[in-house]
């Protein structure tokens, strides 16, 4: 995803600020289940950090409105996405149809990880696959669809009573 050389500094635990790092304008994240899927497209990156071995990226969309994170792990060139917590996440407005509109795609994108799905990262573009996951395999936990299809009908109704675009 970010050149052979930089994944191998990363990978060693050599500082990656002082090189030249080429990132696409344009991604697309898309989670997919089998041959379901859902897609955030035109997202760029905000900020990448190195930690130990590993890359932190953060995604953003043009408003700023959404923030998705993941790590890309140099040593095995794995993509890592954990979907709770700070790792992807809207401020929802519940007046406004645009950012109700938002949180659900990303309840929707969640989910469809959340359910043995991956995660792809895409280059615009180019039409390129940057990276993708292992299929989310939950340990001792299991996705609980009633409180998902409570949260969809919550959001749905937000929506039905949005008062701006």
């Amino acid at each position: 995803m970010l050149g052979r050389e930089i994944m191998e500094r990363a990978a060693n635990n050599i500082d990656i600020r002082s090189q030249n790092l080429r990132s696409p304008d344009a991604i697309t994240i898309v989670a997919r289940h089998g041959a379901a899927f859902l897609h955030m497209d035109n997202l760029h990156i905000k900020q990448m950090s190195q930690v130990p071995e590993s890359i932190i990226v953060q995604l953003t969309n043009t408003d700023e409105t959404l923030v998705l994170m993941f790590a890309v792990q140099c040593k095995e060139r794995r993509l890592v996405f954990e979907p709770f917590g700070q790792h992807v996440g809207t401020t929802l407005k519940q007046s406004s149809r645009s950012s109700i509109d938002l949180a659900m795609k990303i309840r929707k994108l969640t989910w469809r990880y959340l359910c043995n799905g991956r995660l792809e990262v895409w280059d615009d573009e180019r039409g390129e696959l940057l990276g993708m996951t292992d299929p989310y395999i939950p340990f001792n936990a299991f996705p609980d669809s009633d409180a998902h299809h409570r949260e969809m009908v919550e959001l749905e109704r937000l929506l039905s009573a949005a008062t701006e675009e």
